[in-house]
């Protein structure tokens, strides 16, 4: 009897989270601005575990959900942070006797109470002067985006002996600090990867991480990980040699808020795996060197529409982290002592953006 119900309630949770991610998809499609709608229901997912049944954690549910429907993975939390931010305010409102509209009812956009929970990081009383004005819409969002962008701390007018920044669209960003990657080659001749490159990472890193994405970075550059080893094939034209190159820092265009690129950490284009040598796949390797990084970068998800295969390359501690956490069909790839080897692989994607990426790798040969 016990392992009939278990069962049953199995099956209730799968079809429960399916109607779900049902609505959340329509709402994706026809209603973007109901947000409030969208947060219960990630709510309702989060709070009654309704992931487990398919899902190693609720953050591996979101990546593969935003992949497979092919939203933006920042606007998910970004909504899901607005929804808290809103349950706080009307905690606080309670306590002090105050009645506030229901989430269901509020009048006020996601973004500007995402801005505010920023806002707040940086200079409470600030934000304590601005709620209300948030909530009853006094305050528009630029007005908003300019506070924020006047109390943070990296603002040369607060540190001179900071160089100016475009800040605009850099308001989701987590601060990131570069990494110069040199001597990233193929080893064929004329294969060269990117020299002199460098690598933008969203946490701070201290210098034992960064060799630790240095050495990931040259490890990879040594394509047998991939399993395949390329071959000089005699008497054949170039366009049917085996070939692969590496691109560090690549751009793509992944549109929605911001109006600039994001970079790949890693582009691998290949030809040793497919199954004609004319034929090309494309392979986006994010290098995670630290927890806190696996766990906070809300965007590399975006990059399943430009490329055939995702990756994540972590040193060895890393692995079940990242196996809890990545969109399911996301390889990992673990990284010591200077070799690579493939933990789980990649599965195909649905890269419908990949002519895209194909016409950046042209652009940046020509």
């Amino acid at each position: 009897m016990d392992t009939i119900n278990t069962m049953n309630n199995t099956d209730n949770s799968l079809k429960t989270l399916q109607n779900i991610e049902k609505e959340l998809s329509n709402l994706i499609d026809i209603d973007k601005k109901n947000w409030t709608h969208f947060y219960l229901l990630i709510k309702e997912v989060e709070d009654k575990e309704l992931w487990k049944e398919k899902y190693k954690s609720f953050t591996q549910w979101v990546k593969s959900f935003c992949v497979n429907n092919k939203t933006h993975e920042s606007i998910f939390w970004n909504r899901k942070k607005a929804g808290k931010v809103y349950e706080t305010y009307q905690k606080v409102q309670a306590d002090k006797g105050i009645e506030v509209p229901p989430i269901e009812k509020a009048n006020v956009s996601a973004d500007s109470l995402v801005i505010l929970d920023k806002i707040n990081k940086y200079d409470q009383e600030v934000a304590s002067q601005l709620v209300d004005k948030v909530m009853n819409k006094g305050i528009t969002k630029k007005d908003l985006r300019e506070v924020y962008k006047s109390i943070r701390p990296d603002n040369p007018s607060r540190n001179p002996h900071l160089k100016q920044v475009d800040l605009s669209d850099e308001l989701d960003e987590i601060e990131e600090s570069q990494l110069d990657i040199s001597d990233v080659s193929g080893s064929l001749e004329g294969l060269e990867g990117e020299a002199g490159s460098s690598i933008d990472y969203k946490n701070k890193l201290s210098r034992a991480e960064k060799l630790t994405a240095n050495e990931i970075v040259k490890t990879l550059s040594d394509i047998e990980w991939l399993g395949e080893k390329p071959k000089r094939k005699y008497f054949k034209s170039s366009f049917e040699q085996n070939k692969y190159r590496l691109f560090t820092e690549f751009p793509v265009f992944v549109g929605g808020e911001s109006r600039k690129s994001r970079r790949m950490d890693i582009l691998l284009a290949e030809n040793l795996t497919t199954k004609n040598v004319w034929d090309i796949y494309l392979h986006c390797i994010e290098i995670k060197v630290s927890k806190s990084d696996l766990l906070n970068d809300q965007k590399y998800t975006e990059y399943a529409e430009f490329v055939d295969f995702m990756w994540l390359a972590v040193p060895d501690e890393l692995v079940g982290v990242a196996r809890e956490n990545k969109f399911e069909g996301c390889g990992i790839i673990s990284v010591s002592n200077n070799k690579a080897v493939i933990v789980e692989k990649a599965q195909k994607l649905e890269a419908f953006r990949k002519i895209e990426t194909l016409k950046n790798i042209a652009l940046k040969l020509i």
